[in-house]
């Protein structure tokens, strides 16, 4: 009865890894001509920048959309601390 549960707990983590891997991986076009509009990641930067893609090649660092794009790379930060109202206006 152990197995399973960490055997479906071995496969969500392969999966993360997967994702951050492409995420990790060089926003490249391809060597097709085509015109694509698609979403990569750039890891120096930290966002999702719009990119051509030509049709073929290319790596999995490629989404359709920007929101699938910071689904899968833009990583969840600080939640902004809020000064409370009393000390903010001093």
């Amino acid at each position: 009865m152990i197995a399973l549960p960490l055997l479906l707990l071995l496969c969500v983590a392969n999966i993360i890894q997967a994702e951050e891997n492409v995420c990790k991986e060089p926003i490249y076009t391809g060597p097709c001509r085509a015109y694509i509009e698609r979403w990569g990641f750039n890891a120096t930067s930290g966002n999702c920048e719009k990119f051509i893609y030509g049709g073929c090649g290319g790596n999995k660092n490629r989404f359709n959309t920007k929101k699938e794009c910071r689904r899968t790379c833009v990583k969840k930060t600080k939640r902004k601390i809020k000064t409370p109202s009393h000390l903010a206006n001093g």
